[in-house]
């Protein structure tokens, strides 16, 4: 067995913010040789330093597992850490912190898995995480998955003419973002809790232009989230003080697939989620004017693309997917608001805290060019507004929500450096098993989202039946739609 770490740990500060925490880097390369593994456990996270004034940020690190050249590399277990933990601060860790001491950012690192033109097979199961997580505080610390930058950032499992077997439980890919609480100040008032960030998480077959040949994916199970949680307030104790308020949270981006030049995608039992919870509201404290409740946190779904995708330039179109029962996820839930406290005098009872508003996310099942089949396909891309808190002067009022998209499409191939399509024209093949979505919005101020089946030179087909809801209670500002252009449509039951 294997474990390497390089984490990194801001210090304490007494008197100031705490110390940034940045992880390290671990590389492992097979370039000349095989690499044969048990279980490999390799991680790079950054703690934030708890600080009087405020908590470090936490910078996950690089972590990184290459396959170069022809050579292989098997483990028994794979498991890869880069994420990111922000310090705590505040009166809840320092008695005599100054007023708003917020915690500290975490931010998640980079790490992937990587076979090029070489070979990795994990026997019994695989992670990569970047996640972030936020520290807590008078005001809550943010938490940010790892962003794409030029790949510098954010969860890759990656083939470039090369193979990846994940056996027994498969694979899972994770760039989640949770915020900080917030937690009462030394005066007892709580503020802001943390956003939650997802970042990016990919499994995806590319082509190398250099020596191109067949990038193979091969997965008993794939899990996938970029997902953002707002934190939640905490309890104020203060007399007569308003509840905090719920942390926001947006979901990020997830990619599974592969380019149609050369890839082929072969994944059982597929979730793909960027979901977006807002934080709840905080509580009013009695007194002789009752508090309000806190206000709940906006969320907004993020974006799943899955399938494949037109890619690169290359001469030759002979890629497939074929992928089991799928889930995907981009709903978005609204936090609720906090409760009103009534008054314990001849003073104004506290109103409840608004619920948040929350739109949902988009994604996309694409077959473009080459042949794509998946089995019983969930899809939730709705949203659910924050409910307002009950309060002693009344309740609050309710968030807005707004339903997110989906599409499901066979197309030609599209030039990936002009856009244009290619010619010869190459036409796409999607078949799903059956399709159950919800682009819905959930709540007294609610429209639904929009849907999208399409043909636009392809053949598309359900075998047994489509069901989509789309409700809300305003008309919805996008309309759905079903076609075919230059293709053949087929629903057995819509």
């Amino acid at each position: 067995n294997l474990s390497v770490s390089a984490n990194g740990e801001g210090g304490t500060s007494i008197g100031g913010v705490g110390g940034i925490g940045t992880g390290g880097n671990v590389f492992i390369t097979a370039a000349n040789h095989d690499i044969s593994m048990g279980l490999a456990d390799l991680g790079a996270t950054g703690f934030g330093g708890m600080g009087r004034n405020g908590g470090g940020e936490g910078r996950g690190g690089t972590v990184l597992v290459q396959a170069n050249n022809a050579t292989t590399i098997s483990a028994t277990t794979l498991n890869l850490t880069a994420i990111g933990v922000g310090g705590n601060s505040g009166f809840n860790s320092f008695s005599d912190a100054p007023e708003g001491a917020a915690g500290g950012l975490g931010r998640g690192g980079g790490a992937g898995i990587q076979a090029n033109r070489g070979t990795i097979t994990v026997s019994s199961s695989a992670q990569v995480d970047t996640s972030g997580e936020g520290g807590s505080g008078d005001n809550g610390g943010d938490g940010l998955g790892g962003t794409a930058t030029d790949f510098s950032l954010g969860s890759y499992v990656d083939t470039t003419s090369g193979t990846l077997n994940f056996n027994g439980s498969g694979i899972t890919i994770l760039s989640n973002g949770t915020g900080g609480q917030a937690r009462a100040s030394a005066s007892g008032v709580v503020g802001t809790a943390g956003a939650g960030r997802g970042g990016y998480a990919e499994l995806l077959s590319f082509r190398d232009s250099a020596n191109p040949s067949t990038s193979t994916i091969n997965a008993t199970t794939a899990t996938a989230s970029a997902s953002g949680f707002g934190a939640s307030a905490g309890t104020a104790s203060a007399s007569g003080t308003m509840g905090g308020i719920g942390g926001e949270a947006t979901g990020g981006e997830v990619v599974i697939g592969g380019y149609a030049g050369y890839s082929t995608v072969s994944i059982g039992t597929t979730v793909a989620q960027a979901i977006a919870i807002g934080g709840v509201g905080g509580d009013g404290v009695t007194g002789a004017t009752g508090g309000a409740g806190g206000r709940g946190g906006d969320a907004t779904g993020g974006r799943v693309d899955l399938g494949i995708f037109s890619g690169p330039t290359t001469t030759v179109t002979q890629g497939n997917g074929s992928f089991g029962n799928t889930q995907i996820a981009v709903y978005a839930e609204g936090g609720d608001g906090g409760t009103g406290a009534a008054t314990n005098a001849a003073g104004v009872n506290g109103v409840g805290g608004a619920g948040g508003n929350a739109v949902g996310g988009s994604t996309a099942i694409l077959a473009r060019g080459v042949p794509v089949t998946l089995g019983t396909t969930l899809v939730n891309a709705s949203a659910t507004s924050g409910s307002g808190g009950t309060g002693a002067a009344g309740p609050g009022g309710s968030g807005t929500a707004q339903g997110g998209s989906f599409a499901a499409i066979a197309s030609y191939r599209f030039d990936g450096d002009t856009g244009s399509n290619y010619l010869p024209l190459t036409a796409g093949d999607l078949t799903i098993s059956s399709i159950n979505g919800d682009v819905s919005g959930y709540g007294p101020l609610s429209a639904a989202g929009s849907f999208l089946i399409n043909t636009a030179g392809g053949d598309l087909e359900v075998l047994t039946n489509v069901q989509v809801a789309a409700g809300g209670t305003a008309t919805a500002p996008e309309p759905s739609e079903v076609s075919a252009g230059n293709g053949t449509l087929s629903i057995n039951t819509f």
